[in-house]
């Protein structure tokens, strides 16, 4: 087990499905069950580092992971699904991340 301290950070994210694809999708989810009545997706980031990180470098974080369109969608109504990555799957999109920021001097070992 390794004695590194892990410290989680939760950002939430840009919506992750536009207004045409989530009507698009509604329609097709309303023949398997006509009581959903709408959909929304946003992006969820997550970064692992050794220690809390103070306001200053935890908002230049926050602002490295701000982009797109801000979500718009509900966030405590309905039922909440989780879709992500198998346990210990890493996407090229987080190496990127995690390269930019560590470009940005932000101590991250995981985006």
């Amino acid at each position: 087990m390794s004695s590194v301290p892990k410290h989680l950070m939760h950002f939430d994210g840009c919506n992750a499905i536009s207004a045409f694809r989530a009507q698009t999708l509604l329609q097709k989810l309303k023949v398997v069950s006509p009581t959903i009545v709408g959909i929304h997706a946003r992006y969820v980031h997550w970064a692992w580092s050794d220690a809390v990180f103070g306001p200053p470098v935890h908002d230049r974080l926050a602002d490295l992971l701000r982009y797109g369109q801000e979500y718009q969608g509900p966030t405590a109504d309905g039922v909440l699904i989780v879709v992500m990555p198998r346990l210990g799957t890493v996407s090229p999109w987080a190496s990127k991340a995690t390269d930019i920021a560590h470009n940005c001097g932000l101590p991250v070992h995981r985006i």
